[in-house]
């Protein structure tokens, strides 16, 4: 895939799903514009490709300055983000997401393996919306897309 694959098919802070949500509830969601963010290729690719067989729109970044171009062009309504990336890591890039993209309510997740406390309260500050630990399961990813459209 080429580097800023675009995969097509077609805000507040709330508790996660629970285990006992039905897949054909969490797959029933309006199409979301998703900008998957993560250094590993392969971790990104295959996460986007999962988002896009569920019918999100789903576009790719490698690096925390290519996640702010694409943020630009994407318009996205979701962002997945890892955390620890090259050139600009993504606290910063949730901080200038939160800058410059005003006008629109985006959902900012940290998909990332910093899971301590300082991680957690640095996410916050930057911006993030949701902290969650690398492997996600892509139901409870899902659950909190369809909280993040009630909202």
């Amino acid at each position: 895939m080429n580097q800023h694959a675009t995969h097509s098919t077609s805000s507040s802070t709330h508790d996660m799903p629970t285990e006992t949500e039905s897949p054909e509830q969490v797959s029933a969601l309006p199409p979301r514009r998703i900008l998957v963010v993560d250094d590993n290729l392969d971790a990104a690719e295959g996460l986007a490709m999962l988002l896009s067989l569920r019918g999100h729109d789903v576009a790719t970044a490698y690096d925390g300055q290519d996640a702010l171009e694409q943020a630009r062009k994407l318009q996205p309504d979701v962002v997945l983000l890892d955390i620890g990336l090259p050139r600009l890591d993504g606290f910063e890039v949730a901080r200038r997401l939160r800058e410059e993209h005003t006008s629109r309510p985006m959902l900012l997740v940290a998909l990332t393996g910093y899971g301590q406390e300082r991680d957690r309260v640095r996410a916050r500050e930057a911006g993030f919306d949701h902290h969650l630990l690398k492997p996600v399961r892509l139901e409870m990813l899902e659950g909190l897309l369809a909280i993040a459209q009630q909202a």
